[in-house]
């Protein structure tokens, strides 16, 4: 019997990373084929692709404990989603949130809460706090990471590329490039190959597993050096690929000068980037994968004041 597998049968602490099978079970999951569906088709089509999101997250232990993360995942997503919360595992994942959603369960609150807390860790999640957001009844209150400023961009890039240690320096520059100038996250990694790089009326995209997101201006030269000094066809080496976003938040910890990098607060970086740019509300959804304008809410309060001010000279009525 494996002797990491946790004593609720959910999820263990074996640090290698779902393997193919856990991938298999994680897709096939559907909450409509129990004998009591727990949920409307058009609810798991709602919640069903940030509950393979944060699950896929997890390390692979065995099917059983696959689906039982699915379930207790879905039944987290499904109350949130029906609290009217966007769809963001960065918002979900956050104490309040946990908090809230366990008072509601009774009895079984300690288990869901201790789940949905390593949930939050291998999602890159795990300390909490830094995800300031109101209570379920006031969502207007709700903020994020604040996202990297070009000067820190340009800092983790400088001190990755001075790295003797070649994977850890693709590691790093890979992840950078692809989360803060592509908003990729989660599954949007694998698989991703200088293939995918296109462009759309001189613009540069990056084709994802669902969507074909915009490479922003400031990236472009870099991603495209990074791609073509890569001797694989993968932008990101895909072994050990789940352990990406620890790994490279443990290299660049205590580091003089160098912001750590966290993935999420990567793709925070990404998708105010595109609001700030004033792209259509079509474009910014399409490019960033976020499912509903009221996912966007959260990262209103990061956005620039605009330059152009009126004056009273400037009004004529």
């Amino acid at each position: 019997m494996n002797s990491n597998k946790t004593t609720s049968g959910l999820v263990g602490t074996d640090e290698t990373a779902i393997a193919p099978q856990g991938d298999v079970v994680v897709l096939a999951y559907s909450p409509l084929r129990a004998k009591v569906p727990v949920c409307t088709a058009s609810e798991w089509e709602s919640v069903g692709p940030v509950v393979r999101e944060m699950v896929l997250a997890l390390p692979f232990v065995s099917e059983r404990s696959t689906r039982h993360a699915m379930t207790f995942a879905t039944r987290f997503c499904l109350w949130a989603h029906r609290q009217h919360f966007p769809l963001e595992a960065t918002l979900l994942l956050s104490f309040q949130v946990i908090e809230a959603f366990t008072a509601s369960v009774g009895k079984s609150a300690s288990t869901y809460r201790s789940f949905l807390r390593r949930l939050a860790a291998a999602n890159d999640l795990g300390e909490f706090g830094e995800l300031q957001i109101g209570t379920p009844e006031k969502y207007e209150g709700t903020t994020l990471l604040a996202p990297y400023t070009q000067q820190e961009i340009a800092s983790i890039l400088f001190f990755a590329s001075s790295l003797s240690n070649e994977v850890r320096r693709d590691k790093i520059q890979g992840l950078v490039l692809l989360a803060a100038g592509c908003g990729f996250l989660g599954r949007d990694f694998y698989g991703v190959s200088k293939d995918h790089l296109h462009h759309h009326d001189q613009m540069l995209f990056i084709r994802t597993h669902d969507r074909c997101a915009m490479v922003l201006p400031e990236y472009e030269d870099a991603l495209l050096d990074f791609a073509s000094k890569r001797s694989e066809p993968c932008l990101v080496d895909m072994a050990n690929l789940r352990e990406l976003p620890q790994q490279c938040a443990r290299w660049t910890a205590n580091r003089v000068g160098v912001p750590q990098v966290r993935s999420y607060r990567l793709r925070n970086t990404y998708v105010v980037s595109l609001l700030n740019a004033r792209l259509s509300l079509r474009d910014v959804l399409l490019s960033s994968g976020i499912s509903t304008l009221d996912g966007l809410n959260a990262y209103l309060p990061f956005l620039q004041a605009p330059s152009e001010t009126c004056s009273d000279e400037g009004w004529s009525h």
